[in-house]
């Protein structure tokens, strides 16, 4: 009973005080041009608590409002018909029963829940009550009653809580599953515009040897026939705002451990509008490198993130030609000046020229011969053919120890014979007599 009566007497001074004197002791309870909350929160103790004059109209006689700033502090006043003046201002909240005391919004807004903590305090008059009503957080029995901002809506969801007369406050009528007969909420202007986290793996399941470690991806360039290396680094980056606010990707690559000004565009992986993946290009020689993603969303808000990555030699098949067994020589030199059913030497000696070369880290462990499709022979760094037709296609496909296949051919084309056309007698003579009249009249 004492505490009814304490309340009536607290309301009545606080009605009686704004509307009627229009000054109350809680001076400064002004709402700022900058205010962005509107709308009312419901506690069955003490009812409606409105965020904003506008919510009453009554702003030309008591101009109140809640902020949420750019920092995410929450400031300003808000308005209980039955308990007056309910301050969010972070010098009213000093002494509160548990830190943090400011009220204020985490803009990190994970799974665009952006998490409201902290306390607001009802203002006491004339020394009377004074009450902390905490803005989410764990009840006695140990259940959280969180209260966050939709970010893509700006509404408040959840619950506030004090132990004396306002009891449980509820920022949105979804909390009560009562929209249909009171649809109520607090809820902000403010944006919440978020940056982008980039992130970013590999695939190499079309790379035979290479792997995506998670320290050192390895990757080949991919410039081995018929088994190229296809190794995708993934853009795996997010944005609490949603995929689509993602606006660009930007891939490059540097030295590892060269200074971060020579960071270059990664060849075939120009800037994208929106997420795009980069896969790795013959532009880029084999060696050591940091590859560095940048993803940037509509606000212009960007992330970076790097990964080093190592690009190993390819495998590079190859093999030179002779008619005699002893001098060797580029095959392409060679076509044209076979004879019909001459015998050709094909070789891949490491000690020649041109020859296969395993890649890095790894040693040729297997070598195909082909004439014209049909295979010569067995695995041997040496072989021979006779030259049975005009045009001919000679293929050699090694593999490595690393998987990595390639393939070097060549056309030989061989000399062709004198065609002579037989004539009959009749011919002849005609072609005589034809000759003959053609000279006498040139004559």
């Amino acid at each position: 009973m004492e505490l009814y009566k304490l309340k009536r007497a607290f309301v009545c001074v606080v009605f009686l005080s704004v509307l009627c004197i229009g000054v109350i002791q809680a001076a400064g309870a002004l709402a700022d041009t900058d205010d962005n909350v509107s709308g009312y929160a419901w506690s069955e103790n003490i009812g409606w608590i409105s965020s904003n004059c506008t919510d009453t109209s009554i702003c030309g006689t008591s101009d109140y409002g809640i902020t949420v700033a750019d920092d995410g502090t929450i400031s300003g006043y808000a308005w209980s018909e039955n308990i007056g003046w309910i301050t969010f201002n972070e010098g009213d909240l000093t002494g509160c029963q548990t830190a943090p005391c400011k009220a204020s919004v985490d803009l990190s807004c994970p799974g665009g829940h952006c998490a409201v903590s902290g306390w607001a305090r009802v203002l006491a008059v004339d020394g009377g009550w004074s009450g902390w009503i905490k803005l989410g957080g764990v009840a006695q029995d140990g259940s959280p009653y969180p209260l966050y901002i939709d970010s893509a809506t700006g509404e408040f969801h959840g619950w506030g809580w004090a132990d004396m007369v306002v009891g449980w406050i509820s920022f949105n009528c979804a909390d009560t599953a009562i929209c249909d007969t009171s649809d109520y909420k607090w809820k902000t202007t403010r944006t919440f515009q978020h940056g982008p986290t980039a992130a970013m793996s590999c695939d190499g399941s079309q790379c035979a040897g290479g792997t995506c470690d998670p320290i050192v991806w390895i990757a080949y360039r991919p410039v081995a026939d018929p088994t190229p290396c296809i190794y995708r680094i993934v853009n795996d980056s997010t944005d609490p705002d949603g995929e689509d606010d993602i606006v660009s990707t930007e891939w490059q690559y540097k030295v590892r451990g060269a200074d971060d000004s020579t960071y270059q565009p990664v060849p075939g992986c120009p800037s994208f509008a929106g997420i795009s993946d980069c896969t790795i290009q013959s532009g880029i020689t084999a060696g050591e490198y940091t590859i560095k993603l940048t993803v940037m969303d509509a606000a212009s808000n960007s992330d970076s993130t790097t990964h080093d990555l190592t690009l190993r030699g390819e495998v590079m098949a190859g093999f030179m030609c002779s008619l005699d067994d002893v001098n060797w020589q580029s095959c392409t030199r060679l076509s044209g000046n076979i004879s019909k059913d001459e015998t050709v030497y094909f070789k891949d000696d490491s000690l020649r020229p041109n020859h296969s070369v395993a890649s890095e880290g790894a040693v040729i462990t297997n070598r195909l011969w082909e004439l014209n499709g049909v295979q010569l022979g067995g695995n041997e760094d040496h072989e021979s053919t006779t030259i049975a037709v005009r045009n001919n296609i000679i293929r050699l496909t090694v593999t490595d120890s690393n998987g990595r296949s390639d393939y070097q051919q060549y056309n030989l084309t061989a000399k062709g014979r004198p065609e002579w056309e037989e004539v009959n007698p009749v011919g002849m003579l005609m072609n005589r007599v034809l000759a003959g009249i053609y000279r006498f009249w040139s004559n």
